[in-house]
């Protein structure tokens, strides 16, 4: 058993140790092709995430090849954290493997207590609430933006929030899918593509972002729209999916 862990949090060393065990004790917030659970160690709450056992040629890959989810995961929450943003905090990364191939793995970390996300949006017209969050969130994309990251699964259920001291905070999660490096204004703005919301989201988005970036406010929203009407149209045709896009 291989175990990246953060020194940080020498209390959760046991549990990490015991990984398999503890984990079966824990709480399914979700089950699909990774299984996700709520865990509890004395005075920690813990999110666990055990990902997919890999194919052949995929454990192949990311034995020798490429850092597997759950360490790209685990290593990008400290940068995401590092550029004054937020991601719960890395707990631990553990990898089982057989004959040198990975079997399974596991991340841990913090579990958030933000108690929104950004699927509430989808149907939402834009109250006064509204806008001062889609105001600030689009504040701390630009800071992600600035330091050179982008989330390659900014979708609505990876976006947690809350008010916190009179000030809205925003947590990442689902972080083993990012990009390094500059990224200019069109490409942020492509970034918006997996949100819902009603067409004054959007304008909102565009707005603050243009402020921040020093672009233009009509060419971000017809970035975001257009990268939007991409994404979305590929996803009904893959899915077969039975609704409809408002840009």
């Amino acid at each position: 058993m291989k175990v990246v862990f953060n020194s940080k949090y020498p209390q959760l060393r046991a549990f990490v140790d015991d990984i398999e065990k503890n984990f079966e004790s824990g709480k399914v917030l979700q089950k699909g092709r990774n299984v996700l659970k709520r865990c509890k160690y004395g005075e920690y709450d813990l999110c666990v995430k055990q990902f997919h056992r890999p194919r052949l040629l995929q454990r192949i890959v990311y034995s020798f090849l490429r850092k597997p989810k759950g360490a790209r995961a685990y290593r990008n929450a400290f940068k995401i954290n590092e550029a004054g943003c937020e991601s719960p905090d890395s707990v631990a990364y553990v990898e089982m493997r057989r004959f040198g191939l990975i079997t399974d793995s596991y991340y841990v970390c913090l579990f958030s207590p933000y108690t929104r996300n950004f699927y509430e949006f989808g149907d939402k017209q834009v109250d006064d609430e509204t806008a001062e969050i889609v105001e600030a969130f689009t504040r701390a994309t630009v800071r992600l933006h600035d330091a050179g990251m982008l989330h390659k699964d900014y979708s609505p259920g990876n976006i947690l929030f809350d008010k916190v001291d009179g000030e809205w905070h925003f947590a990442l999660i689902d972080t083993n899918r990012m990009r390094f490096g500059n990224v200019g204004a069109k490409r942020g703005c492509g970034n918006f593509a997996r949100l819902w919301g009603q067409p004054k989201f959007f304008e909102i988005i565009a707005q603050n972002y243009a402020d921040l970036r020093n672009a233009s406010p009509s060419d971000c929203l017809r970035w975001i729209t257009a990268a939007r009407r991409k994404f979305w149209t590929r996803y009904v045709r893959r899915h077969e999916a039975p609704f409809d896009i408002k840009y």
